[in-house]
């Protein structure tokens, strides 16, 4: 069996179609889970008159705690072998679970593609090989960690043994990009790993008022905490070729550059702010690995922010 878990936080414009696209899946054999997390409107009437019919559905209410907190305590829940996470204001093809299940043979791990569609712009689509990935080939592990599949709980399919046993749950203490720190976490257990080309998750990505989907600025401090993630799980695994160094240095570079450019453009981080927060980085690793960053401009894209001259000179030491 499958849990499905579709935490639920005033989502009566798109729960419905949510709802009915799992259970119009072919596949029939799982639960759902619908954690209603003290919505304000009228989402749960609408999930229970869509539901109340359907043995498989178990509908739970708590006081508004954040979508981590429901993510929990649908896992807290779940009795299926494997677990999917939906995101209210998205659906999926009839197909989708059914799909996940017959790839999930001999693998900890299923990936798929998305669709992801919003209004008045064509459908975006995110399409991976059809492969497997040995995660304890070094080589292998590295193909599967440059493509970056980490932001999201979705749509991937998990062993639920695999999160039990290792004790992983969302982080309830931090409200960005807490599905990756999940993922990394989980990353830690796993063996195989199979992409698929197929593309069966519809990804509404212009909710408003969307925690996940909103532009919340570049948070330099949860992507420093997260490459240290990245970096542990190397090191738990004895990967430490030159490979891996390149990987590591030019993924710390760009969580750097990316947080000034961002932050900049945006207007959202003066001076003093980007000063402390680089301050939380040991600059140490990417000082004595700098001769692997593979962007030959990168000290230029540093120094045309010319208003940060004086920081960006302070970060240019550690290079020189």
């Amino acid at each position: 069996m499958i849990s499905i878990i579709v935490p639920v936080y005033n989502a009566s414009y798109t729960i419905e179609k949510c709802i009915e696209s799992i259970l119009n899946q072919s596949y029939k054999d799982f639960e759902l889970l619908l954690i209603n997390d003290g919505s304000k409107d009228n989402s749960y009437e609408l999930m229970k008159n869509l539901t109340n019919t359907d043995s498989r559905v178990i509908i739970i209410n708590q006081n508004n705690q954040g979508v981590s907190s429901a993510r929990n305590r649908g896992l807290d829940e779940a009795k299926g072998d494997f677990v999917l996470f939906i995101d209210s204001d998205d659906y999926v093809d009839s197909d989708y679970v059914m799909v996940l299940h017959e790839n999930a043979v001999d693998v900890d791990w299923v990936f798929s593609g998305i669709r992801d569609f919003a209004l008045n712009r064509e459908d975006n689509l995110f399409m991976y090989e059809d492969k497997v990935y040995d995660l304890n080939n070094e080589n292998s592990y590295l193909d599967f960690a440059n493509l970056g599949l980490f932001n999201a709980p979705f749509p991937k399919l998990f062993k639920r043994s695999i999160i039990e046993q290792s004790r992983i749950r969302f982080n309830r203490n931090i409200s960005i990009a807490e599905d990756r720190q999940f993922n990394l976490e989980y990353l830690r257990y796993v063996n195989q790993v199979r992409t698929l080309s197929y593309i069966g998750y519809n990804y509404k990505s212009d909710t408003p008022g969307s925690l996940a989907k909103r532009n919340s600025g570049n948070f330099l401090r949860f992507d420093y905490v997260h490459w240290l993630l990245e970096k542990e799980n190397f090191e738990l695994r004895n990967y430490t070729s030159n490979r891996v160094k390149s990987f590591l240095v030019n993924k710390l570079y760009h969580v750097i550059n990316d947080f000034i450019v961002k932050g900049v453009s945006n207007l959202v981080l003066p001076s003093k702010s980007i000063a402390n927060e680089l301050g939380i980085i040991d600059f140490k690793y990417l000082k004595a690995n700098r001769h692997y960053i593979n962007d030959s401009v990168w000290l230029r894209k540093f120094l045309i922010l010319n208003k940060q001259i004086p920081i960006l000179s302070c970060i240019y030491k550690y290079f020189h």
